[in-house]
């Protein structure tokens, strides 16, 4: 990883055709970052209901991790 931007554009419809650069933080709205965090809780239900324990787990510390990073501290 080398912080940069990515090499190439990504749409929903195009699969990425080189090596994709990550930058070292990522700037979401928060609407989309609500809407990450819904879709995680619902895939987990998902996995949960299918037995898929552990993968339900690591999809819950991720959903956790998101929710610890978007809490406001008012200093």
């Amino acid at each position: 990883m080398t912080g940069g931007v990515a090499d190439v554009a990504v749409s929903k419809n195009a699969a990425p055709r080189g090596p994709l650069r990550i930058r070292p933080s990522v700037v979401l709205t928060k609407s989309e970052a609500f809407a990450a965090c819904q879709v995680l809780a619902d895939a987990d239900r998902c996995l949960v209901r299918a037995g898929l324990l552990g993968e339900a787990d690591a999809l819950c510390d991720l959903f956790e991790l998101l929710e610890a990073r978007m809490a406001a501290v008012d200093r």
